[in-house]
């Protein structure tokens, strides 16, 4: 059964399916309820959802497949911030990667979570999966000068200022 819900920034429905198994309680969330140490220097641009599997009798994994309103760069990553680990391993809450087994440019992706381990944020091995994630982008980065270019920039700045002092001494 297919859900759906509008993305926390706004951007349009995302949809969610799940196999084998049932997925509920499909809720966006905002990224300022999450904490900011550790965050990866990413970009969620539709923001995080939170949702519920109940696995049928006998399975432990589910594939969550998630459609976006936009297309997901090639390179995405699929991000939560969490326990990662079992009752019989805890981990402490911290942010961590879902690998995509999507990842074409589409506006489609697919991970997989594990009862009672990665992606699974009760930690038991219960029949239920917990998740909160989102999909982020490498945020935007301006580029490192090289020194021939910040020489050029430092001459280029040069000129101009010298031709306006030039130009307001001649007005004068």
């Amino acid at each position: 059964m297919e859900n759906k819900d509008e993305t926390a920034t706004g951007t349009g429905p995302a949809y969610f399916d799940s196999d084998p198994s049932t997925l509920r309680n499909l809720t966006a969330v905002a990224e300022g309820t999450l904490p900011p140490e550790g965050k990866p220097n990413l970009v969620f641009p539709h923001g995080f959802f939170s949702f519920n599997i109940t696995l049928p009798p006998g399975h432990t994994n589910a594939t969550v497949t998630i459609t976006y309103p936009e297309n997901i760069p090639v390179g995405a990553q699929y991000r939560k911030y969490g326990p990662n680990g079992s009752t019989n391993n805890p981990q402490p809450e911290r942010w961590y990667q879902i690998l995509i087994g999507d990842d074409d440019g589409d506006n489609v992706i697919t991970i997989q979570l594990t009862d009672g381990g990665i992606g699974d944020d009760d930690g038991a091995a219960n029949g239920v999966i917990v998740d909160q994630g989102a999909i982020g982008n490498p945020a935007a980065q301006v580029p490192a000068l090289t020194p021939i270019g910040l020489i050029a920039l430092v001459s280029l700045l040069t000129i101009i200022a010298t031709s306006t002092i030039v130009r307001i001494r001649k007005k004068r």
